[in-house]
């Protein structure tokens, strides 16, 4: 598949909204491989990782440029229809990445769940 997919009326909602639901655009098998290069990053993450969620509660991490670590987001980066998507729906003739990051969000973490503040404001 490629960004042809993309209708006139999803970069006009994106240009409007600043953000468009595309389901379905993504070829599966793009999606199992990036899983391959997250499982990985999840198992062993790299120097950038950070941790955002208290000790001894069900966690939450942020990691970052899985891209230049894992050859299944690389390969997604460069060779999935996603730059193609992104462009058309920029209007751009190229996208660069300037950054990419990973949010591990483990059942049960009270990070952004209704009701509950990462980091509220004193009293």
């Amino acid at each position: 598949m490629t960004a042809t997919i993309i209708s006139d009326a999803d970069v006009s909602r994106y240009r409007e909204d600043g953000v468009v639901c595309l389901r379905s655009t993504i070829p599966l098998d793009w999606i199992e491989r990036v899983r391959t290069g997250v499982d990985a990053d999840i198992a062993e993450p790299g120097p950038m990782k950070r941790i955002t969620t208290s000790s001894g509660q069900s966690g939450s991490f942020l990691d970052f440029q899985l891209w230049q670590r894992h050859d299944a987001c690389r390969s997604f980066v460069f060779e999935s229809p996603a730059a193609e998507i992104v462009a058309r729906l920029m209007g751009s003739r190229e996208v660069v990445l300037y950054h990419d990051r990973l949010r591990v969000k483990e059942p049960g973490t009270p990070e952004g769940q209704a009701g509950t503040m990462t980091n509220p404001l004193p009293d």
